[in-house]
């Protein structure tokens, strides 16, 4: 379970014993238990942006095995797209799935570095 709080109402002391209650009653359940405050807006941005390709299909499986040949080591998101026929939302959508990954704390770019998980 994961409860989401700005940090400046999360730090008040009537909001803090709610969530240590909370903590203890999924704790006391089996459920784990997380505060989320927020992140680098850098972080969450890139996030928007790759959420656009959640729900596009996934490229062909054969595109899909080339693309996981060539990032077996990271390379950048434009040499990828230079050496395959993908699109950036094919590797967003992949990265989005899990097979890709990416570093979220910059800026996405095609220097931006992707490898297969």
């Amino acid at each position: 379970m994961v409860d989401v709080k700005p940090a400046r109402f999360a730090a008040k002391p009537e909001v803090a014993e709610v969530l240590r209650w909370t903590a203890k009653l999924c704790s006391a359940r089996g459920l784990d238990y997380q505060v989320w405050s927020g992140t680098d807006s850098v972080v969450i941005r890139n996030i928007e942006w790759l959420q656009g390709a959640k729900r596009r299909p996934l490229p062909t499986a054969t595109l899909i095995e080339k693309i996981h040949g060539i990032a077996e080591t990271p390379i950048p998101i434009g040499q990828l797209l230079h050496q395959t026929s993908a699109t950036h939302q094919d590797l967003f959508r992949l990265v989005w799935h899990g097979t890709l990954q990416l570093e979220l704390g910059s800026t996405l770019s095609d220097e931006t570095a992707v490898w297969t998980s």
